[in-house]
């Protein structure tokens, strides 16, 4: 009888184990991001490698999370590990199968399929909303080697926010880049796209300088924003902070840039050439000189090239 009774034990505690994925979005935006969590039931912490992953960029995790809790005299537990993943393209993108390996075995997860729409798809989608996205634009995709042109990244919202901060930055292979604007607190204005009502701000603009002619890519950058919980939100606001006030941190991704360098033009014979609308004068300081007197000669360039 007692063999019998801890076989039935035995028996429930394995049945009771299990082990699940799943996302928090099933359908979102191109820039925006997923949580992805795996997690066990009654059994040992897991342990997975998730680096196969080739549809999504991870942004952050593992992150891990334990809980316990006692029903009826009996213990059941859950063990979760998540991560923070971003599309790196649009369509249907695949979240493979992993080797989960936990109580001394790997159990083998189901596959899941996230659709990413394209930015430019409209903003109410039947099964998804998109409420705030970041995009990067320049006044030239097609600028001569050694023009300068002005890349701006501006955030767009619709619900209030808490915090907002740069947590990747392109590397701007090809280019001189200098930071010309970035403000320590965003002032958003209103903005009609479509037949909604949108709340925009630059949040940094970049001087860019060709160093070469030809194709070149700017990657997508990262941010990281906090949006407030819309229980604990009593008003539209942006960044005004509250005791009581709750935030979750949502990764977001730009859109990345593509560029047609224009070599500079044939000086034909000339010993240099200007790109651009340049005025060029001269002068002294000086008209009423006396024999051996000094005087300055001043050439002034300005414009814009």
């Amino acid at each position: 009888m007692v063999r019998f009774i801890y076989i039935y034990l035995l028996f429930g505690l394995l049945y009771s184990q299990n082990i699940s994925v799943d996302v928090d979005k099933y359908q979102i935006y191109q820039g925006e991001s997923i949580n992805f969590t795996i997690s066990v039931k009654n059994g040992d912490e897991p342990k997975v490698d998730i680096d196969k992953i080739k549809d999504f960029k991870i942004i952050s995790g593992p992150n891990s999370s334990t809980q316990m809790q006692w029903i009826n005299g009996k213990m059941s537990s859950s063990y979760s590990l998540s991560w923070q993943l971003l599309p790196l393209k649009t369509g249907q993108l695949k979240i493979p199968s992993f080797k989960v390996f936990f109580d001394n075995s790997y159990k083998i997860t189901s596959e899941i399929t996230i659709s990413v729409l394209n930015r430019k798809q409209s903003k109410n989608s039947k099964d998804s909303k998109q409420q705030y996205y970041i995009e990067a634009s320049v006044d030239n995709l097609s600028p001569y080697r050694g023009e300068q042109i002005v890349l701006t990244y501006s955030l767009y919202t619709q619900v209030s926010l808490s915090s907002f901060d740069f947590s990747e930055m392109p590397t701007f292979k090809g280019f001189w880049s200098k930071e010309i604007y970035s403000p320590r607190n965003l002032q958003f204005r209103e903005q009609k796209i479509g037949k909604e009502i949108w709340y925009v701000s630059i949040v940094k603009k970049i001087a860019l300088f060709p160093t070469k002619s030809g194709k070149i890519k700017i990657e997508p950058a990262t941010i990281m924003i906090g949006v407030k919980s819309k229980s604990n939100s009593r008003s539209f606001n942006f960044f005004g902070d509250d005791f009581f006030n709750r935030s979750k941190h949502v990764a977001l991704g730009t859109n990345e840039l593509d560029f047609k360098i224009k070599m500079l033009p044939k000086n034909n014979g000339n010993p240099s050439v200007a790109v651009g609308k340049w005025n060029i004068s001269s002068r002294i300081d000086n008209r009423n000189i006396k024999q051996d007197q000094a005087f300055t000669f001043i050439i002034d360039i300005n414009g814009i090239g």
